[in-house]
């Protein structure tokens, strides 16, 4: 055998060693921090992040992570999946009689000038969709005796929706005039307009 031969044969046998070592220190680590390790091998080489393209060269080459670079690595995959997420967002449904369904995640009372400058308290609301757009409205009168129980619960109503004027977000809006809300169960349709 030429020393050629010895080495690459060493080589060879060298890979598996890394190889084997490193597939007990993945599979040791936590599930969370396993998904981290296969979304960086599938990752491949990122133009614009040369941390993470460093980070793929590591694993792929069978070489295990310090805490803090999997730490670093296992947030970042968490950014990249809600920045995703958010981009996935669709709009907010608008127009006149809009049909709005979603679940309430703030109610809060809110007070007001008027025109003949008295101060008008209103019980308002946050409704967020199930395509990840917001709705801020009046709770319709047939919700108000609702007010405690709310928070948390899926509603129905009918209003008017638009855009605010001044940050015209695709994902959030206002509506004006609700009516005809529901409170909904568990089992209730789960629709974002109709």
């Amino acid at each position: 055998m030429d020393p050629e031969e010895i080495r690459a044969k060493r080589r060879a046998a060298a890979r598996r060693r890394a190889a084997r070592k490193f597939t007990e220190w993945r599979d040791g680590l936590p599930a969370q921090q396993q998904e981290t390790i296969a979304w960086l091998l599938v990752l491949g080489n990122v133009e614009d992040n040369g941390f993470l393209t460093s980070l793929h060269t590591r694993v792929a080459a069978d070489k295990q992570l310090t805490a803090k670079q999997l730490a670093a690595a296992d947030r970042t995959r968490l950014d990249v999946i809600r920045r995703a997420a958010r981009r996935a967002r669709t709009p907010v449904p608008t127009g006149e009689a809009v049909t709005v369904e979603g679940e309430v995640a703030y109610v809060g009372l809110r007070d007001y000038v008027v025109a003949n400058r008295t101060v008008a308290t209103i019980l308002m609301m946050m409704v967020a969709g199930r395509g990840g757009w917001k709705v801020w409205v009046n709770v319709p009168p047939e919700l108000v005796v609702y007010a405690d129980v709310l928070q948390g619960s899926r509603v129905r109503f009918v209003a008017d929706v638009a855009l605010a004027a001044r940050n015209p977000d695709p994902r959030f809006g206002f509506a004006r005039h609700p009516r005809r809300g529901v409170l909904l169960g568990e089992g209730d349709a789960d629709t974002a307009l109709s």
